[in-house]
């Protein structure tokens, strides 16, 4: 589990949240590079949701650049574990318990870093 990406994926803004909690299931079976290889049964029993969910978020989340899928098979042709990558930029920073915070690669977002800091309970 990478607490980088875990935290991240809290953070980011998605169309439903349905695709923000598939995107928390794979960020949290993320390593510290941000790979993983979840099964779609196991995300879609983790998110109480059907396979197809998971399968559609995964392709939106392709398109937007937020993930990337490498299709692996054995030698003998047989299907393996997809592998999956995180493509978001993490800004990590510790100024009190090492909470992450992230900009999407090509983001438009309008915020600092600072504005982030005033939203956060501690930062009171």
């Amino acid at each position: 589990m990478s607490a980088k990406y875990l935290f991240a994926a809290m953070e980011m803004e998605f169309e439903n949240s349905l695709q923000q909690l598939i995107f928390i299931r794979i960020a949290n079976a993320s390593d510290d590079e941000g790979y993983c290889f979840p099964k779609i049964k196991t995300l879609a029993r983790q998110c109480k949701c059907g396979t197809t969910s998971v399968r559609n978020a995964i392709r939106f989340f392709e398109n937007i650049g937020y993930l990337s899928t490498e299709f692996r098979k054995l030698e003998s042709g047989i299907n393996r574990s997809n592998v999956y990558r995180i493509l978001i930029e993490v800004h990590a920073y510790a100024p009190k318990d090492g909470v992450t915070v992230i900009k999407p690669a090509g983001s438009t977002r309008d915020r600092s870093l600072e504005d982030d800091l005033t939203d956060l309970s501690w930062a009171d």
